[in-house]
């Protein structure tokens, strides 16, 4: 799993059974929407969210309409386990670096 995919999973589960656009999406995750849809495409393809259009017409809301992307109720349980075990492995990798003492007070 990549980093990039693990930001969009992450920034989907702010509201885990919420609707996401991308645009909003790109912005919470800080990726660039040519790195994003791929992503997206994938979730769809391997079931972890679904997409839908908008409903309105681009004439009603003054815009183009928006492709919303929610996560399914597995999509949610598999990116809880992906991001919580990302942050467990970046949690273990950093205890083993040597922690630099701190001076003690009035010491420079």
């Amino acid at each position: 799993m990549t980093i990039q995919t693990l930001r969009v999973l992450s920034a989907m589960l702010e509201e885990p059974t919420g609707n996401h656009y991308g645009f909003d999406l790109a912005r919470k995750a800080d990726i660039k929407p040519g790195v994003l849809y791929p992503i997206l495409k994938r979730l769809e393809k391997d079931k972890w969210a679904t997409s839908a259009w908008e409903e309105q017409t681009p004439e009603d809301i003054g815009r183009p309409r928006r492709r919303y992307y929610t996560l399914t109720p597995n999509g949610i349980e598999r990116a809880r386990v992906e991001v919580e075990d990302h942050i467990a492995s970046f949690s273990r990798s950093s205890l083993g670096r040597r922690q630099i003492p701190r001076p003690s007070e009035g010491t420079v």
